[in-house]
């Protein structure tokens, strides 16, 4: 994983859905503190919401990182839409961190057509979340068994940066102490 080679996507951490989610304040801290470093890195971030008309936007804490130019709309449970797709290819992403709701639909789907198209995808198991911790475990454990990374916010903050001596080490040091 290469912070030139890498994308983050947000999926449907939306208003009406995230209150319901397990440790929700917890999942949103983790996905904000995530969120601060790939800025500070440089890592392109995109999102998706399902059906705002009827779930909201994205919550408050994490629609700060987001662009509307690169929030797409769907109606589909992956998130692996045109649209996702195009921007990967176009900005040649191999590696794609994905943040969302819910474990074992939305981004179980969407990181099994990732992982199909040849995509490798890292998922922080704090970022991710599920209104039920069996739906949360047994969507993990389909996405592990399919190809995917089940990493933490730190470990993937670190292998971004890969040594000390990074420009942005101390920031992204000071956001996970």
């Amino acid at each position: 994983m290469e912070i030139n080679n890498t994308a983050l996507i947000v999926v449907d951490i939306q208003e009406r859905l995230h209150p319901v989610i397990l440790e929700a304040d917890k999942m949103t801290e983790e996905c904000v503190t995530l969120l601060k470093g790939i800025k500070l890195l440089g890592v392109p971030v995109i999102a998706t919401e399902q059906y705002p008309k009827g779930l909201g936007k994205t919550v408050g804490p994490i629609r700060e990182f987001l662009d509307e130019e690169t929030t797409f709309e769907k109606r589909e449970y992956s998130f692996a839409i045109p649209e996702v797709m195009e921007f990967l290819e176009k900005n040649n992403i191999e590696n794609v961190i994905v943040l969302g709701e819910e474990t074992h639909i939305c981004v179980f789907q969407g990181t099994r057509a990732l992982l199909s198209a040849g995509y490798n995808v890292y998922l922080p198991l704090s970022c991710i979340g599920s209104r039920t911790s069996e739906n949360k475990a047994n969507g993990f454990e389909q996405m592990r068994a399919l190809g995917a990374v089940i990493s933490n916010v730190e470990t993937i903050l670190f292998d971004l940066m890969k040594t000390s001596t990074h420009p942005h080490f101390k920031e992204v040091q000071n956001l996970i102490k």
